[in-house]
């Protein structure tokens, strides 16, 4: 599944057809690299699908439990910027 979808939860027909295809040689015979490099990147999608994920939650459990570090301001920041952007009165 990895090596169809990559990092999704779900895999298209079009793209695993396509896939799929690319791992037949000019023989039209299985070809064992091109399939471990298709599973390869799917790994690297996966993984870094992952660690973006969890990367951005620790984010934001680092500004929940410490509200002042700096990374927290410069959000806050960021937040109040476009508020005022959003909720200034029009000319």
């Amino acid at each position: 599944f990895v090596a169809l979808a990559g990092g999704a939860k779900y895999a298209e027909r079009d793209v695993c057809e396509a896939t799929i295809e690319s791992w037949k040689d000019t023989n039209g015979k299985f070809s064992d690299q091109a399939f471990l490099k298709s599973v390869k990147k799917g790994r690297s999608d996966l993984a870094t699908g992952w660690a973006s994920f969890v990367g951005t939650n620790l984010f934001f459990v680092s500004c929940i439990l410490f509200p002042n570090n700096p990374a927290s301001k410069v959000l806050e920041g960021v937040i109040g910027i476009a508020r005022d952007q959003v909720l200034s009165p029009f000319p």
